[in-house]
């Protein structure tokens, strides 16, 4: 799926097809479901706006997120997470995940996650941050 310019829908549904790769470039305000247990899902987001999901997966990757993006993952259940790049004012929002196996943090970006969630290898730069919220929703 991908997403350039303006762009906006709340509609969105991304199926048990296998791997999926998510774009969006520019300003956007995108949501919808995820359903892919078996599979992974990669979000790739430059730009202005929101993204928000809900659902399961097996493994989500962020491979980037830059700009002042606000990505809302607290409603999807996933059992590995993972942040190749989130930067500039970034921000994301995980809900119940069983662990992070890498999370690389520039610039102000902010990831929220649950006290519970197992952080395995990440890197915190500039004024970015790390939270650990006490009770996440799932």
């Amino acid at each position: 799926m991908k997403f350039e310019g303006d762009s906006k829908s709340s509609d969105l549904l991304i199926g048990n097809f296998g791997d999926v790769e998510f774009i969006a470039n520019g300003q956007f305000d995108l949501a919808g479901m995820i359903y892919n247990p078996k599979g992974a899902v990669e979000f790739d987001i430059a730009g202005t706006g929101a993204v928000s999901f809900n659902g399961i997966c097996r493994k989500l990757t962020v491979k980037n997120a830059s700009g002042n993006c606000r990505l809302d993952f607290s409603k999807l259940n996933c059992k590995e997470v993972k942040f190749i790049s989130v930067e500039g004012g970034s921000q994301v929002i995980i809900g119940a995940t069983r662990f992070i196996s890498e999370a690389i943090l520039k610039d102000d970006a902010i990831l929220q996650c649950s006290d519970k969630t197992i952080l395995i290898n990440y890197t915190v730069s500039d004024k970015s941050q790390i939270e650990r919220m006490p009770k996440m929703a799932s």
